[in-house]
């Protein structure tokens, strides 16, 4: 099993190269270059892009290097970015952004040409398919290099969750992380966010964390 490193702090970015696994390893050396400016992933609900899109930007931000990452609920930030001239730009699955967001994004492509930024932008169906953008931002997405988010496996997925816990300094038991694996959704967003969220669950409780716990947990809030 590939052993990778991550240093988190509470900002919660982690290390990208924990959730691509061995499939992904083309689209992890494009994202450690700097050689494609315009990149496009995509991929389901709970294939790891959010994990991913942080991790770009945490690693650059490692580097004191200006990077940000947009959701479609926080466009406005996208003025920033433009105004800031932040070199690394990450917007989470284009297909939520409104129309004022879809005018904000086609702004920022008009305006990040020649110098120098990075964009790095997750959807959940290749650009062809994203038939909701307005036409003009689908032109500008054409451009862009696209690559799919192939799905982890299971060895793969348990990896991914120890790098996860290592990083938050966490004591998870072995055992809690099988039964999570096998009874419950199985697509690392869920699984990793499932893990933040228990964290919190027995802090609360000024409980350790147990198999016990996170059944209790997962039916509390009727994830299981």
């Amino acid at each position: 099993m590939m052993q990778l490193l991550i240093n988190f702090k509470e900002t919660m970015y982690p290390s990208f190269a924990s959730f691509l696994g061995s499939r992904n390893q083309e689209l992890l050396l494009l994202l450690r270059s700097d050689h494609t400016p315009l990149l496009l992933i995509w991929g389901p609900d709970g294939s790891g892009k959010s994990h991913l899109l942080k991790a770009w930007v945490g690693e650059h931000l490692s580097h004191e290097d200006a990077a940000i990452f947009i959701c479609a609920d926080e466009a406005i930030k996208i003025e920033k970015a433009i105004e800031k001239k932040v070199r690394y730009i990450a917007i989470d699955d284009i297909q939520n952004f409104d129309e004022n967001g879809q005018r904000l994004l086609f702004h920022l492509f008009n305006e990040m040409q020649g110098k120098g930024q990075h964009l790095l932008i997750s959807a959940q169906a290749p650009p062809k398919q994203l038939t909701n953008l307005r036409s003009d931002l689908q032109t500008r997405l054409s451009v862009c290099l696209v690559y799919e988010l192939l799905s982890l496996s299971e060895e793969e997925k348990m990896e991914a969750m120890h790098q996860f816990i290592a990083s938050r300094q966490s004591r998870v038991p072995q055992e809690v992380l099988n039964y999570l694996l096998s009874h419950s959704a199985r697509n690392l967003s869920f699984l990793l966010n499932t893990l933040q969220q228990l964290e919190h669950y027995a802090l609360q409780r000024h409980r350790r964390i147990t198999v016990p716990l996170l059944k209790q947990y997962l039916k509390e809030y009727s994830l299981g």
